[in-house]
C-alpha cells in the first residue's frame, strides 16, 4: 500500500504490547495535516464505537500515555522500518517511508486484572483538556467590521455560541471538521432567519443556543438577512432548504464520534433540534405544493356549488331574545324585517370583519322570527358567503327552490384552475393576437371566474385592464395621479422653482436675428447641472429628486417608444440634438496606434520620474458681434431645452470675426499597467485663449505646460511625456514645433523628452480630446457676443472681413488691440465659470491663464547656449539646416521620426554638447532609458523597424457628387493646404466665388484643419453644394496638375512634396517640348524623382 500525493491517503496501523498484538493491522484513513501524534488519537475514538476489540479498549482505559515509540515501513512484516517522531505529518511519512505504521505501548500486562475507573471517553475528555483548542477561520479583510450579513452570521457563531460555550477543535480538526460544521449551520441559519416566524408557528422551535442570533426571542428580528433591505423579499423554497440542510445531515453522519464529545452537548441539541423542526416544515411544503400543483392541473374548480360540501342551510328558530341579543342583532333584523318570505338576503355586509367576532355573531344568531340561512364557502381563506330569508316552518321544496335561485344569480364565485384558463388561451392564442391580459380579462367575463393572479404585477395589469373596461375611459390612468390622496408629494417646492427658472430662461432664450433666423440656446448643460442649479436657488432643507426622478419628469424623445411609459410628462422638456460628426480612416492608424502603446509602456516602466502631459486645441468657439450673439452648441452632443421649441444655431451664412480657442492640458495618472489602469484619470486644465492677438504656437504651448505642471507638483520629474493631436502648432516633424520642444528640454534641464502625436483624422486616440465631449455640455447653453467698443474702433472693425486683416488692424491702429481685447474678456471670463463647474472623475478642471509674451520669450532664451544665432521670425527648415551647432544637437541628443520627436542626454559627465543627468536615479537605472525605435525593436523582436505606409492614392478618384463639378483646370477657384504633409489641394466650383463666398471659405479654413481626403465642406454649409475638394486622395498623392495649369497662376511648388523651396531650373528645351511641365526641389530630385511634363508638342511642318 503506497499513498497517494493527495489530500487524503489509507495507512495500515498496528499497536503492540510486550510482543502482544493489542490491535491488529487496521486500515485508516488519514487527512493531509494529520500528524501520527492525532492518528493514535483518532484510533483511540474510533475504537470506542467497535465492540469487537476489547484489548485495545482496556489499554485506553488504564492510560492514555503508554505510547512508547512509532515506527513506519515500506512492507508489512515492518522490515527496514524507521523509527519517527509522533509530530512528523503522516502524509510526509508515508511518501517517503511507507505506508505502515507500527506504535508499540509500555506498562500494560495482559494477565493482570484490568480496574479501569474512568471509561474511554472520560480518558479522552481528559486528555483533551491538556490539548489547545483552536476555532475556524472568521471570513472578511477586517472581521470586526464586516458589514456583509452573512459573513457577519458566519464570524458571530464562531464568536457567540463556539467560543462563548468553549466548544473549540484539536489543532488537527480545525478545518477537517471544525469549518464544515460552521459553514453548514451558518448557511442554514442565514437562509431560515427571515422566515423564522413563519416556521416557527409551524411547530417548529428554535434552539436556545442560537438566540444569540435574535434581537428579540419573540417578535423574531435580526440584522443578518433583512428582507426590508431587499426591493423584492426572497420567497422560501422547499428545493433551497431541503439542498441547505444536506449539510447538517452529513454533519451528523461524518462527525458522529466528535460530537458525541460531551464538549459539544449543546451544539448537538440544537443539530437535532433543527434537523426535526426544519424537515418537518418542508415535509410540510413538500405536501402543498403537491397539493396546489395537483389542484391547478384539473380541468375541474376545487369548489363549486354542486360538489354537496361546499354549501349548507341551515335553519334557525325565532322567539323571545334578551336585551344584548336585541342590540347585537339590530342591524341584521332591519335588513330582512321588510322583506317577503322566502326572498333571500345577502347579510355579508352586516357581518363582523374580526373572524373570531363573526364566527360568534353566525352561531349565535337569534331573531324574533324563524329565518333559514345559506351558507357558501369557496376554500382557502377567502371569505364565505352568507343569505338568509324569512321561514314559516320547514318546507324542503321552497328551501330548494330558494337555494337554486341564490346559486343562479350569478352572485355565487367561481374560482376556476390554471389548467382551465391555459387550455382557453391555448385554443384562441392560435388564431388571434390579443395579448395574455386582455384574454384573462376576456376568460373571466365570460365564465364568471374570480380568481387571481398569483404574481403582484399581474394583479397590479388586471386590476387598470378592468378599470379601463369599466370605465371606457383610457385617461382614467393619467387622471388618477392628480386626485391620489395618498403618499403625499415630496419636491412640491423643487418643482415649483423649477418652473420659475423655466419661465425666465423662456423670456431670454430666443433671439431674433436678421431673416428671421432664431437662436435657441439649451436651458441648462445636462441633468446634474439642471439639478445642481435649482438646489442652489433653494434653502439647505428642501428635499430634492435624483437625477434620475427629476429626468423622468421630462417630455420623452420619442414619444413611440416603449420607454416613453416611464416619463411623467410634468415639464414641457426635452432632449434634443444637433448633429453632424465625421471621421475618415487613414493609412497610418495602427502605425500611429503603436507609437502610441509603446509611449504608454514608457511612462509605466518609468513611472516615478516621468510627467505624462496630453495637450489639444479644441474647436474655436464663435463669438458674435454686439447685438448678435452667436450659438455656441457642439455638434453632435444633448441639451436639454424646452419641449415646444426647435433646436437652431445662427446661420451658417454669417461670418463671426472672433474666436476664442479652448486649450485642453490634461496631465494622467500613469498607472500601474495598461491592461489594469486607464490615461483617462487625471488633472485637467483648460486654457482660454484670443484666437486675434493669442495664437496658439509651438513656444506659447512649451510656456502652458510648464505652467501647468508647475501648479500641480509635476515640474521637477526628469522624464517629460507630450501627446498631442498632431496640429500645426504640435506636428513634431515642423522645425518650429521641435526647436519648442528643444527649448522646453534645455528651459527645465531635463533628462528626456518625448513628444509623439496620432495620426490625422484620428484625434479622438489623444486622451485630451475626451474633456471636449465634456466641455462640449458647458457649450449648449450661451450664445455669446463681445461687448461695444468705442465708435472709432467699432469702424476699423466693420472695415476688416478676415482674422489677418483684424490683426494688421492691430498693427496699425493705435489702442485697437487693447479695446478688442478688452471687449472679449467678459466673454471668456463667462466660459471660464461655465468650464469651471465641469470636473473630470470627479477632479474639478483648472481654468489656466494664457503664456504672456515675457514667459514665452523666456523659454525661447534658453537655445541661446545651443545656437544664438536663431531668430523667432526665421524659422524654416531651409535656414536652421545652415546652424550648425544646432544641427550638431540635433544629431547628437534626438531621434526625429514622422510621429514622435524624442530628446535624450547621453549621460556623458564630459559631454560638451548636452548636460550632465540630474534625475534622482543612477547611471544604470539611466541606461535603461532608450530612444522609442530600441523599444519596438524589442517589441518585434528582432523584426526591422519601418516607417509609416505611404499608399498613393491616384488623382482621378473622385465621388459621383464631385464628377457633376466639372473637375478641371478652368473650374479651380482656390487652394488648401493640408495640415499634415502641407501639399497644396485645389477647391473647384462650376463658377467663379463672389467675395461673400470667399469670405465664407476663409472662415471655414480656419475652423477646420483639412486632411488630405475628407469631405471639407460640412453638408449644412452654404459651399457645400457649390465648390468641393477630391476626396479620393491621401498625403502620398502629387500635387494635381490642375494646380498647375490653373488660371489663378500659384506659385510653384514640387509636385512630389509639395514644397516651394530650392525648386530645380526648368531648361529651355523641356519648356519648348512640352505644353507643361511641374518642378520638383532638390531633395525629390536626388530620391529619383524628374519633373513632370504635359503636353508634349508636335514639331510643326511646312507643307509643299
Amino acid at each position: 500500500m503506497t499513498a497517494a500525493a493527495s489530500k487524503a491517503a489509507l495507512v495500515c496501523v498496528s499497536v503492540k504490547h510486550n510482543n502482544v498484538d493489542v490491535l491488529p493491522p487496521y486500515a485508516f484513513h488519514v487527512e493531509q495535516h494529520q500528524t501520527y501524534s492525532q492518528l493514535l488519537e483518532a484510533l483511540f475514538i474510533a475504537s470506542a464505537r467497535d465492540s469487537s476489540n476489547t484489548r485495545f479498549k482496556q489499554a485506553i482505559a488504564i492510560s492514555d500515555k503508554t505510547l512508547i515509540k512509532c515506527f513506519v515501513s515500506q512492507a508489512a512484516d515492518m522490515k527496514d522500518r524507521i523509527e519517527t517522531n509522533l509530530s512528523v505529518k503522516c502524509m510526509q511519512g508515508c511518501e517517503l517511508f511507507g505506508p505502515f505504521v507500527h506504535f508499540i505501548l509500555k506498562d500494560y500486562k495482559l494477565d493482570e486484572p484490568l480496574t479501569a475507573k474512568q471509561n474511554a471517553f472520560d480518558v479522552l475528555m481528559s486528555a483533551g483538556k491538556s490539548v489547545k483548542l483552536e476555532y475556524p477561520e472568521k471570513f472578511g479583510s477586517n472581521p470586526d467590521e464586516c458589514t456583509r450579513g452573512d459573513y457577519r452570521l458566519r464570524n458571530d457563531f464562531i464568536d457567540l455560541v463556539l467560543q462563548q460555550n468553549g466548544m473549540g477543535f484539536p489543532s488537527g480538526l480545525v478545518k477537517t471538521v471544525g469549518k464544515p460544521i460552521v459553514d453548514a449551520f451558518s448557511d442554514v441559519l442565514f437562509y431560515i432567519l427571515p422566515h423564522l416566524t413563519k416556521i416557527c408557528s409551524r411547530s417548529f422551535k428554535f434552539p436556545e443556543l442560537f438566540n444569540c442570533f435574535l434581537n428579540d426571542s419573540m417578535t423574531m428580528e435580526q440584522t443578518y438577512n433583512n428582507p426590508g433591505n431587499h426591493k423584492n423579499k426572497t420567497r422560501l423554497s422547499s428545493d433551497v432548504l431541503d439542498q441547505k440542510l444536506q449539510g447538517l445531515y452529513d454533519i451528523k453522519l461524518n462527525f458522529a464520534v466528535t460530537l458525541s464529545n460531551p464538549r459539544y452537548k449543546k451544539l448537538n441539541e440544537a443539530l437535532e433540534s433543527t434537523l426535526r423542526g426544519v424537515q418537518a416544515y418542508i415535509d410540510n411544503l413538500t405536501q402543498t405544493n403537491e397539493r396546489q400543483k395537483k389542484l391547478h392541473q384539473s380541468l375541474q374548480p376545487a369548489r363549486s356549488i354542486d360538489d354537496g360540501t361546499s354549501s349548507q342551510v341551515k335553519f334557525i328558530k325565532g322567539g323571545v331574545r334578551t336585551q344584548i341579543e336585541i342590540d347585537k342583532y339590530k342591524d341584521l333584523e332591519e335588513i330582512t324585517k321588510d322583506v317577503e318570505p322566502y326572498q333571500p338576503v345577502f347579510i355579508n355586509d352586516v357581518l363582523p370583519i374580526h373572524r373570531k367576532n363573526r364566527f360568534d355573531y353566525i352561531t349565535g344568531i337569534k331573531l324574533s322570527y324563524n329565518i333559514e340561512m345559506y351558507t357558501y364557502h369557496p376554500g382557502a381563506r377567502s371569505f364565505s358567503l352568507w343569505f338568509c330569508w324569512k321561514s314559516g316552518t320547514v318546507d324542503p321544496c321552497k328551501t330548494n327552490a330558494v337555494v337554486h335561485k341564490i346559486e343562479s344569480s350569478g352572485t355565487i364565485p367561481s374560482f376556476h384552475t390554471r389548467s382551465m384558463r391555459k387550455e382557453f388561451m391555448y385554443r384562441f392564442s392560435l388564431v388571434t393576437k390579443i395579448s395574455p391580459a386582455i384574454m384573462t380579462q376576456l376568460y373571466q367575463y365570460l365564465t364568471g371566474d374570480q380568481s387571481v393572479m398569483s404574481a403582484q404585477a399581474s394583479k397590479d395589469v388586471q386590476a387598470r385592464l378592468k378599470l379601463l373596461l369599466d370605465t371606457q375611459d383610457p385617461d382614467i390612468v393619467y387622471d388618477l395621479r392628480n386626485i391620489n390622496e395618498g403618499r403625499p408629494e415630496s419636491f412640491t417646492v423643487f418643482w415649483e422653482e423649477l418652473d420659475k427658472y423655466l419661465n425666465e430662461q423662456t423670456a431670454k432664450a430666443v433671439d431674433d436675428r436678421r431673416h428671421g433666423t432664431v437662436c435657441h440656446s439649451g436651458i441648462a448643460m445636462s441633468v446634474p447641472d439642471l439639478r445642481k442649479i435649482i438646489k442652489s436657488r433653494l434653502p439647505e432643507n428642501v428635499p430634492v429628486p435624483s437625477e434620475k426622478w427629476l429626468f423622468l419628469q421630462f417630455q420623452p424623445r420619442n414619444p413611440y417608444q416603449k420607454s416613453a411609459l416611464h416619463f411623467t410628462g410634468r415639464f414641457n422638456l426635452k432632449f434634443k440634438v444637433q448633429s453632424r460628426q465625421f471621421n475618415i480612416d487613414h493609412q497610418d492608424a495602427h502605425y500611429a496606434a503603436a507609437v502610441f502603446r509603446y509611449l504608454k509602456e514608457f511612462c509605466i516602466k518609468f513611472k516615478e520620474f516621468t510627467a505624462l502631459v496630453c495637450v489639444d486645441d479644441k474647436a474655436s468657439i464663435p463669438i458674435g458681434e454686439p447685438g448678435v450673439p452667436m450659438a455656441t452648441v457642439a455638434r453632435g452632443k444633448q441639451t436639454i431645452v424646452q419641449g415646444d421649441m426647435p433646436f437652431m444655431v445662427a446661420d451658417h451664412d454669417t461670418a463671426t470675426k472672433c474666436k476664442i480657442v479652448p486649450s485642453t492640458i490634461l496631465i494622467p495618472d500613469i498607472p500601474n499597467s495598461i491592461e489594469d489602469g486607464s490615461f483617462y484619470r487625471g488633472t485637467v486644465c483648460t486654457i482660454l485663449k484670443d484666437s486675434l492677438f493669442q495664437s496658439s504656437t509651438p513656444l506659447r504651448h512649451s510656456a502652458e505646460i510648464r505652467q501647468m505642471l508647475g501648479a500641480t507638483g509635476n515640474f521637477g520629474k526628469p522624464i517629460r511625456v507630450i501627446y498631442s493631436d498632431g496640429g500645426p502648432d504640435h506636428r513634431v516633424t515642423y522645425p518650429s514645433v521641435q526647436l519648442a520642444l528643444v527649448a522646453l528640454f534645455l528651459i527645465d534641464d531635463l533628462d528626456v523628452l518625448l513628444a509623439a502625436r496620432c495620426c490625422p483624422s484620428h484625434s479622438y486616440t489623444n486622451p485630451a480630446e475626451r474633456w471636449h465631449s465634456v466641455m462640449n455640455l458647458a457649450l449648449q447653453s450661451v450664445a455669446l457676443e463681445r461687448s461695444q467698443m468705442d465708435s472709432q474702433y467699432e469702424r476699423v472693425m466693420q472695415r476688416c472681413d478676415t482674422m489677418k486683416a483684424i490683426r494688421d488692424s492691430g498693427q496699425k491702429v493705435q489702442g485697437f488691440s487693447d479695446a478688442l481685447s478688452n471687449s472679449l474678456s467678459g466673454v471668456i471670463e463667462t466660459l471660464s465659470q461655465l468650464f469651471g463647474r465641469l470636473s473630470l472623475k470627479d477632479r474639478p478642471c483648472m481654468i489656466g491663464k494664457p503664456a504672456t509674451d515675457l514667459l514665452i520669450d523666456e523659454v525661447w532664451s534658453s537655445l541661446e547656449p545651443v545656437d544664438e544665432t536663431i531668430t523667432k521670425d526665421d524659422t524654416t527648415s531651409k535656414s536652421l539646416s545652415g546652424k550648425k551647432n544646432y544641427q550638431e544637437f540635433l544629431n547628437h541628443c534626438t531621434v526625429r521620426r514622422q510621429y514622435f520627436f524624442m530628446i535624450k542626454k547621453c549621460g556623458k559627465a564630459d559631454c560638451n554638447i548636452c548636460r550632465p543627468v540630474r534625475g534622482p536615479w543612477g547611471q544604470e537605472a539611466f541606461n535603461e532609458v532608450h530612444f522609442l525605435p530600441a523599444i519596438w525593436e524589442k517589441h518585434l523582436r528582432g523584426t526591422q523597424t519601418q516607417s509609416p505606409t505611404e499608399k498613393k492614392a491616384s488623382i482621378g478618384e473622385c465621388s459621383k457628387r464631385q464628377r457633376n463639378k466639372n473637375i478641371r483646370r478652368e473650374t479651380v477657384r482656390a487652394v488648401l493646404r493640408c495640415e499634415d504633409c502641407n501639399k497644396p489641394r485645389c477647391v473647384h466650383a462650376n463658377r467663379k466665388l463672389d467675395k461673400d463666398q470667399l469670405i465664407l471659405l476663409q472662415g471655414l479654413e480656419e475652423d477646420i484643419s483639412y486632411i488630405c481626403g475628407m469631405d471639407f465642406f460640412p453638408d449644412d454649409h452654404p459651399l457645400q453644394k457649390i465648390c468641393c475638394v477630391l476626396d479620393g486622395i491621401n498625403c502620398a498623392t502629387e500635387v494635381s496638375a490642375h494646380f498647375f495649369s490653373s488660371r489663378l497662376k500659384f506659385r510653384p511648388v514640387c509636385y512630389v512634396c509639395g514644397i516651394d523651396s530650392s525648386l530645380k531650373d526648368i531648361s529651355v528645351e523641356e519648356r519648348s517640348s512640352y505644353q507643361s511641365v511641374h518642378p520638383v526641389c532638390t531633395n525629390c530630385f536626388n530620391s529619383g524623382h524628374l519633373s513632370r511634363k504635359r503636353g508634349e508638342k508636335k514639331a510643326k511642318t511646312r507643307k509643299h
